[in-house]
């Protein structure tokens, strides 16, 4: 949120968030050189597949184990029909080979890897990066990596099976040819009763790695073949979104203008560097708003001087297509008419959620390990330096205390203990829309709305979107995948952004005015562009008006250029973290960030059942609006700004002394902010200092 007196910038919207990086230095001068910044987010896209990686073969193990739960001396019948209904669950578990194992059997094989924590049913799962079997390496085959050409995976042969084995799925034949030494040493496993995980291996450049489990009574083993074009999806998803290839490659369905923000110049983007001041629009859309609604009549006779093709209205604004006139061309058309408010591009918002973190993966593994015995919840962070009064509340969600550093430096397990939110506050998410068939968000998710497909669920194609909402309210305590912020918010989905993460003006502001029709409490916007909207900002304004706390995230360019929507002053601005607690160095800041949270590497639900990691203050955002909701559930008189100066007033000051550029009040604190919301604490609801709203210039 931008301060009343501040003046506004332009940004275009974007559905992903950046994270943000602890830098002080002043505008003029960037903390690192381009050519460093290109290296620091490639390093991060590479932690972040690396730990996408070690998820997707941890919810592995899970899922067999659970499979084995259900069996319990099943007859081969039964074995084939729960085998075959787990992979139409799990569609990148390509095979399932069920082999009884002989007692007294015993063939030099591989072992697990050392110090290995154990999982359910007594398998081990990776203890680092790279983990599995002797000598692999976790980024072995990731996306770009050569190899041999493949025939559809439905078509093919089933994996060799000996007596007594049972199949389910089949191989193509380059597949199974590629497959078969790492098959060959999975069973060599399965005879000794020990767990096994291949390296990556590629096969017409889709990764793929085979796994064995054997049963809690070593009586049976599950050898599986696994297709992990996860890691191609989370590669190429934050290539975009981390800016490290050109705004939108493909331009075929968008007719697209690169400019100045300031200007509305042409200009090229070559370098992701040059995304810093740059917005996108339709290049021959434009967006008016009339003092009064013209009359049919006039508008025909507007139609037939522009040559416009299509004509959108939404509340008392159009959005105007022409054949063959130019946004600027249609601008200085309408900006000479005495009856027009306003006239401006078409803007289009990008996703924003890929970070450039300096620090190596294995950070991750030494954080907040479960190993630790004891539940006192001190953090590295200021945010925990005080003793605990009420101890941590722990899920047992299985990937919590391994990946999700981002609750416990929050101090959201604390937190729990005097709230975990409601079902009578919801939760709207503008963005990609939601995986709504996710195990992980059953129960969580209600109706949205699909903005670009009125008749069509807001189903996620992107990932997104079904990230964002994980972290807001994944199932808590149900023995799978991650842990949400929030145990009892119900979210709704309002899909604005199409399948390359790119949305309109019209889109996202229709989202914004739907969501808000609808009862959402709360609204998430994990998207930015670095152009002022007049027709977005009067939805937020709209929203705002009626009592919804907006969240938006600042951006991942590295600029202390405001960025919208989070520089409005309506909205509450987020910029990102890493687990030191230092800004993420590709998240933008300014003195229009209100506070930060965690950004980088964020664990959570990815569609068709699946985890991945991302960075962006797209991920930092969640993390305020599941805060935001937890405070209007302890507290459902708070009125938005009373939500929204709460969370201000209870941060953790993590850099220089008061507020600042990098981190606004600072990280936000889940524990401190819910009591006040409650009451208690040395900062309480209601107490004056409480700021007005704000008047936009």
């Amino acid at each position: 949120m931008r301060r009343p007196t501040a003046a506004l910038g332009g940004m275009i919207l974007g559905s992903l968030l950046v994270v943000t990086s602890a830098c002080q230095t002043k505008p003029e001068a960037r903390p690192v050189q381009p050519e460093a910044e290109l290296k620091y987010k490639q390093a991060v896209l590479d932690q972040d597949v690396a730990v996408t990686d070690q998820l997707c073969r941890n919810q592995c193990l899970l899922h067999v184990n659970q499979m084995y739960a259900s069996l319990n001396h099943a007859d081969p019948k039964k074995i084939k029909e729960t085998m075959r209904e787990m992979q139409s669950k799990h569609g990148h578990i390509i095979s399932l080979n069920w082999i009884p194992v002989k007692t007294g059997s015993g063939t030099p094989g591989s072992s697990p890897s050392a110090g290995a924590p154990a999982a359910p049913g007594g398998t081990t799962v990776p203890s680092g990066p790279g983990a599995g079997a002797a000598g692999s390496s976790g980024n072995a085959g990731v996306p770009g990596a050569s190899g041999a050409s493949s025939a559809p995976s439905g078509a093919g042969t089933s994996p060799s099976a000996s007596s007594g084995e049972i199949v389910s799925g089949k191989l193509s034949k380059e597949l199974a040819k590629s497959a078969q030494p790492y098959i060959e040493e999975a069973k060599k496993a399965a005879s000794q009763g020990k767990t096994y995980q291949s390296p990556n291996f590629t096969v017409a450049d889709k990764p793929y790695f085979v796994l064995n489990v054997p049963a809690p009574d070593k009586k049976s083993s599950v050898v599986a073949v696994v297709r992990q074009h996860i890691l191609q999806e989370v590669s190429n998803h934050q290539r975009k979104n981390l800016r490290l290839q050109s705004f939108h490659s493909d331009k075929s369905r968008w007719k697209i203008e690169s400019v100045d923000t300031d200007t509305l110049r042409s200009k090229r983007v070559t370098h992701p560097d040059d995304h810093e001041g740059t917005s996108h629009y339709e290049r021959h859309d434009v967006v008016v708003q009339f003092n009064r609604p013209p009359s049919e009549a006039e508008l025909s006779r507007i139609r037939t001087q522009i040559g416009a093709t299509k004509v959108k209205l939404i509340g008392n604004t159009y959005i105007i297509t022409a054949r063959s006139l130019e946004a600027k061309q249609l601008m200085d058309y309408f900006r000479k008419r005495q009856d027009v408010r306003f006239a401006e591009p078409h803007y289009i918002y990008e996703t924003n959620d890929l970070s450039r973190g300096t620090k190596p993966l294995s950070w991750f593994f030494d954080w907040w390990p479960g190993s630790r015995s004891d539940n006192s919840g001190r953090t590295r962070s200021g945010a925990g330096e005080q003793a605990a009064e009420q101890p941590d509340v722990i899920p047992n969600d299985v990937l919590f205390n391994k990946y999700q550093w981002n609750l416990p430096i929050t101090n959201t397990l604390r937190g729990w203990n005097f709230n975990k939110g409601t079902q009578d506050v919801k939760v709207a998410i503008v963005d990609t829309g939601a995986d709504v068939n996710h195990e992980d968000l059953k129960g969580q998710l209600i109706e949205g709305y699909n903005v670009l497909d009125p008749t069509a669920q807001p189903m996620d194609d992107v990932g997104h979107g079904t990230h964002v909402a994980g972290i807001i309210g994944a199932q808590v305590n149900n023995g799978l995948g991650v842990a949400g912020m929030t145990w009892y918010n119900k979210i709704m989905p309002v899909k604005a952004l199409d399948s390359s993460g790119v949305g309109s003006t019209y889109a996202v502001a229709q989202g914004i005015i739907w969501a808000t029709d609808h009862g959402a409490k709360v609204i998430n916007l994990s998207l930015g562009n670095y152009a002022s909207s007049d027709f977005l900002h009067d939805a937020i304004k709209y929203a705002y008006d009626r009592d919804v706390v907006l969240i938006a995230a600042s951006g991942n360019d590295n600029t202390e250029r405001p960025g919208y929507p989070a520089a409005y002053p309506e909205v509450f601005a987020v910029a990102a973290t890493d687990s030191s607690n230092g800004r993420a160095s590709f998240s933008n800041y300014g003195d229009y960030i209100d506070v930060a949270a965690p950004g980088v590497s964020i664990a959570s639900t990815y569609p068709q059942n699946q985890y991945a990691a991302l960075s962006g203050t797209s991920m930092a955002c969640p993390h305020v609006t599941a805060l935001a909701a937890l405070l209007r559930s302890a507290n459902p008189s708070l009125k938005n700004t009373e939500v929204m100066e709460l969370m201000r007033q209870t941060a953790t000051d993590i850099g220089d002394k008061g507020r600042d550029t990098s981190f606004g009040y600072g990280l936000i604190n889940v524990d401190k902010a819910v009591e006040a919301a409650l009451g208690r604490g040395p900062v309480q609801a209601g107490l004056p200092g409480t700021k007005p709203a704000p008047v936009a210039p």
